[in-house]
């Protein structure tokens, strides 16, 4: 009887443990942007030539931004609360960097997203491109939006930052026209993180520490 007793006592903690929630910062590594064909998202149509670059170069001008929860996101931070986005009205795009005149850029940002409390899971960070008229942002036209993906393997989420590894080199997905056109390559990695820590804002991450 005492046996069965401390079975039922070793499952019982066993499935606390696979069900126990935990407090994840999930970090991007936004590496490289290329849009060779020049292709907006009907996938035909190409950065307007009367944007104010010289002659011969390229005529886009890359701006990226990032979907936010503004009620759950810091102004001007690079980390936000939670996600997934769960109520669209409450989505906007926050400014993450910007290229003139160029079909392509080393974008070099890191941002992050914590989960507070919760069961590890795929999570996304969602960007988009445009083409950024200099002066009339009535004429901006959107390149591509992208969704760049985790695992969903609790495996994958380390101990703490030190423990951390950069995932693979891998492509966001592209929501628009033929995937050839926009590309924009990332690395992830995940790790837990004192509680009072999630949802503050960290300092800024290294480049491929």
């Amino acid at each position: 009887m005492l046996f069965q007793w401390d079975l039922n006592l070793f499952v019982i903690g066993a499935l606390l443990t696979l069900g126990a929630a935990d407090d994840i910062r999930v970090e991007f590594q936004l590496l490289d942007f290329t849009n060779k064909a020049r292709a907006l998202t009907d996938g035909t149509s190409k950065c307007p030539v009367k944007s104010f670059c010289t002659k011969g170069e390229p005529t886009c001008n890359i701006r990226l931004s990032r979907a936010v929860d503004k009620r759950l996101c810091p102004e001007s931070s690079d980390q936000c609360f939670s996600s997934p986005i769960t109520d669209p009205k409450f989505m906007e795009w926050r400014f993450v960097f910007y290229k003139g005149c160029s079909d392509q850029a080393l974008v070099n940002r890191t941002l992050s997203l914590d989960n507070c409390n919760k069961k590890f899971q795929e999570t996304k960070l969602q960007l988009k491109v445009i083409h950024q008229e200099k002066f009339n942002s009535a004429e901006d036209k959107d390149m591509q939006i992208f969704d760049c993906l985790t695992s969903g393997n609790a495996a994958d989420v380390a101990s703490n930052k030190r423990a951390a590894k950069w995932s693979q080199t891998k492509q966001c997905a592209q929501k628009y026209n033929k995937p050839e056109n926009a590309k924009l390559s990332y690395q992830w990695r995940a790790y837990k993180i004192p509680k009072e820590q999630c949802g503050a804002e960290p300092k800024e991450a290294p480049f491929l520490i």
